[in-house]
């Protein structure tokens, strides 16, 4: 049987922030039923969203000064949606200390997306000044309803769950060379992000202990990009062919007709930049850059 459709309105049940976060809810952003389950026919399987609550991510002063930290907490429940943005570039402004250790600046992010649920994390993209130094991690936990145990494929570790009862999750981040106009491209001291997605049966109380009924998260994506000067290759040096880096991952059943359709447009044409890989059967990352790809066999490979 189908679990009941999600709310026509999604409720933002806690909100809080503290200096230098600011947290917006706009009343009117989206509400659309465009997106349904992709496997849904003749409305046997309900939208998994209806209506999608929209997150922008503020703070004062446009950016982030030498010492600034935030630390952001969000938890879909039940089949809501929720998209996490910001209103313009994330601005990281000139670090302070001596040339060898500048003062950083960083952004840490934990969500959690229950099953049915849906989380877009889609800001725009970092700039970051002149001697900046940004230090960020991002760490999403994806629960499932495992399959149940006369299901022959209950087994499949790789896809443990049912086919409708899994989070669902887009994320996107990327960083632009720096300020095009002021001749600043790739002039800051230091760049560092890592991206975590872990699945987690949806049961589990104490993910530290784990148990029969609470099982060890299983690893799903990660990604770890450190851009900085050596004492032989400068960065500006380094990086001179490219004006962007991105990272695009789509995974879950709310997203799955999407990833499929980008990876066929991305492996029949040869795009000037960017690639497209399978993380796993529901998922799919792309990479985008300043270079060109070629294909091998059924996969396309970032050149570099």
């Amino acid at each position: 049987s189908c679990p009941p459709p999600p709310p026509l309105r999604p409720v933002t049940a806690t909100l809080e922030a503290t200096y230098p976060l600011r947290l917006h809810v706009p009343k009117r952003a989206a509400a659309t039923d465009s997106l349904q389950h992709p496997r849904s026919t003749g409305g046997d399987v309900p939208s998994l969203r209806s209506a999608c609550q929209w997150l922008y991510v503020l703070n004062y002063g446009a950016g982030l000064v030498a010492g600034d930290c935030i630390d952001l907490q969000v938890e879909v429940r039940g089949a809501a949606s929720a998209l996490v943005t910001t209103q313009g570039y994330g601005m990281v402004y000139h670090g302070r200390g001596s040339s060898e250790t500048i003062v950083p600046s960083g952004q840490r992010m934990t969500c959690r997306v229950s099953p049915r649920g849906f989380l877009a994390l889609v800001p725009h993209p970092i700039i970051c000044f002149r001697d900046a130094h940004f230090k960020q991690h991002q760490h999403i936990t994806v629960e499932y309803i495992p399959r149940p145990a006369d299901d022959p494929s209950a087994s499949d570790t790789r896809r443990p769950f049912s086919p409708h009862e899994c989070g669902s999750v887009v994320l996107l981040d990327w960083i632009v060379a720096g300020r095009v106009a002021s001749d600043e491209l790739w002039a800051f001291f230091a760049y560092e992000t890592t991206n975590v997605i872990h699945l987690q049966h949806a049961g589990a109380v104490a993910p530290d202990t784990p148990t029969p009924n609470n099982p060890t998260p299983l690893p799903l994506f990660r990604d770890s990009v450190k851009l900085s000067s050596t004492p032989t290759l400068p960065l500006t040096h380094a990086m001179a062919a490219y004006r962007l880096l991105a990272i695009i991952v789509l995974f879950g059943p709310a997203v799955e007709e999407l990833a499929n359709r980008l990876l066929t447009e991305l492996s029949r044409k040869r795009p000037h930049s960017g690639g497209a890989t399978v993380v796993c059967a529901d998922g799919l990352l792309v990479n985008a850059s300043g270079v060109y790809v070629e294909e091998r066999g059924g996969e396309v490979r970032l050149r570099s």
